[in-house]
């Protein structure tokens, strides 16, 4: 599956969405624009695919405490890749990671006060995991806030229950 060059406006579900289905396929995006209308969602919710998304655009994913502009959930190689994430509660999470994975010069800046929560945050749903994750070159401004005050989340980079990561070059 490819999507390429694609504009998506004021979604009040998932954008692009695999999550729960036995979709295994190549999955690429690239060169394409989020643009939440406010709503509790997502942009991108894929589970168990080969990912690679590059050099998209995405704005907005603020409301409400499901709102990932990125979200993988037990995805295998995926490449997350020169992205602008703007005004959103969590940029990029990648759960359970089944890893390899490269999560590489995005940048992520959050302007708007309360709304920050995480830039990129790997995370294993109930136990300790291992994966081959690297997180490398990648920019995040702005995310302070902690909805649950659990300590997981108020940061640019975060790692729950997830062994084997690799930060390398990161700013936050």
């Amino acid at each position: 599956l490819q999507v390429t060059s694609c504009v998506f406006t004021g979604s009040t579900s998932a954008d692009i969405n695999t999550f729960g289905n036995t979709f295994n396929h190549d999955v690429t995006i690239r060169d394409c624009r989020f643009t939440s209308n406010g709503t509790p969602g997502f942009s991108v919710l894929l589970q168990l695919a080969r990912v690679r998304i590059e050099s998209n655009w995405f704005s907005g994913y603020k409301s409400g405490a499901v709102a990932v502009s990125i979200f993988l959930g037990q995805c295998t190689d995926a490449v997350v890749r020169g992205n602008t994430i703007l005004d959103t509660n969590r940029a990029i999470r990648v759960d359970t990671p089944d890893g390899p994975h490269l999560v590489e010069g995005n940048s992520m800046i959050c302007e708007t006060d309360n709304v920050g929560y995480t830039g990129v945050i790997v995370i294993a749903a109930t136990e300790m995991t291992s994966s081959s994750t690297r997180v490398i070159g990648n920019h995040a401004e702005g995310f302070h806030n902690d909805p649950g005050l659990v300590g997981a989340e108020g940061h640019g980079f975060a790692v729950l229950r997830v062994a084997d990561i690799s930060f390398v070059g990161n700013s936050a």
